[in-house]
C-alpha cells in the first residue's frame, strides 16, 4: 500500500512539474511576443490626418524631477511635435508618493523646452494605461472628427501590446507607436508584469475602470451593434 502510495504521489509530482515547465515556456513565449510586437511597430508614414501623442506617465523623482524613463518618453514627444508628426501631446496623471503631480512635471519639462501651451493637453484623471487611452478618446471627441484622428503612444517596449490593447478597445482605429530607445535593467522586471496585465486588459471591458456617462455609454453600444451587423 506504501509502495502504492510513493508511486501515486512520484506520478503526481513529474505532472506539476511537466505543467511548470510547460507554464514557463508560455510565459516566456509572451514576453518573446510582446518585444516582438515593439520591434515590428513603426510610426506611420501618412501625416495628413490629426495626431496626438500620448505621453504614459512613469515616475517623478523625489526633488520633482522626471525619472530617465520619463524623460526619454517626453524627449521622444518633443521629437514628434517638433517634427511636426503630431499637434497636440497629452500627458497623463500619477499621483507618487514623492507628492508630485505627474502630468504637471510632465507639462512643465515640456514647457521649458519651447512647447507651446496650447500643445499641451493635462490628463488629470489618466491614473491607469486604460484610463489614459479612455480620456484620449474623449478628447478626441470634443477636439476634432473622431475616429479619423491618428494617436502615438509613447511608452517603453515591454508597454506596447497592452497599450495599443487599451487604444483599440477605446475605439481608435489608427494607432502607432513612438517608443524611446532607453533600456534599464528593470525591463526585465516589467516585461514579466505585462504578461498577466495584458490577460487582464484582454478580458476587461472598458467601463471597469472609468466611470462612463450614458451619453458614452450610447455611443459604445451603437458601435457595438453597428460591428455586428456587419460581421
Amino acid at each position: 500500500m506504501s509502495i502504492f502510495k510513493s508511486n501515486a504521489y512520484s506520478i503526481t509530482n513529474d505532472i506539476l512539474i511537466k505543467i511548470f515547465k510547460f507554464f514557463i515556456v508560455l510565459y516566456c513565449m509572451a514576453m518573446a511576443l510582446i518585444s516582438l510586437d515593439w520591434f515590428i511597430s513603426s510610426e506611420p508614414s501618412n501625416w495628413k490626418t490629426p495626431m496626438y501623442a500620448i505621453v504614459y506617465w512613469s515616475r517623478v523623482e523625489e526633488n520633482g524631477q522626471p525619472s530617465l524613463r520619463l524623460k526619454a518618453r517626453l524627449d521622444a514627444a518633443l521629437d514628434l511635435i517638433n517634427n511636426k508628426k503630431v499637434e497636440r501631446i497629452i500627458v497623463s496623471w500619477w499621483m507618487w508618493e514623492t507628492g508630485f503631480d505627474e502630468s504637471i512635471v510632465m507639462r512643465k519639462y515640456l514647457l521649458d523646452r519651447w512647447v507651446k501651451i496650447p500643445w499641451i493637453i493635462v490628463d488629470s484623471e489618466g491614473n491607469t494605461t486604460m484610463n489614459t487611452s479612455i480620456n484620449a478618446y474623449k478628447i478626441n471627441q470634443l477636439r476634432w472628427n473622431y475616429p479619423n484622428v491618428g494617436v502615438i503612444w509613447v511608452s517603453q517596449f515591454f508597454h506596447i501590446s497592452r497599450v495599443k490593447l487599451s487604444l483599440k478597445k477605446s475605439w481608435f482605429k489608427y494607432v502607432w507607436s513612438a517608443s524611446p530607445d532607453f533600456f534599464e535593467f528593470r525591463d526585465i522586471y516589467s516585461l514579466i508584469r505585462e504578461v498577466p496585465a495584458y490577460i487582464k486588459y484582454t478580458f476587461m471591458w472598458v467601463t471597469d475602470e472609468i466611470n462612463v456617462d450614458s451619453s458614452v455609454l450610447k455611443i459604445i453600444l451603437e458601435k457595438v451593434i453597428n460591428k455586428l451587423s456587419e460581421d
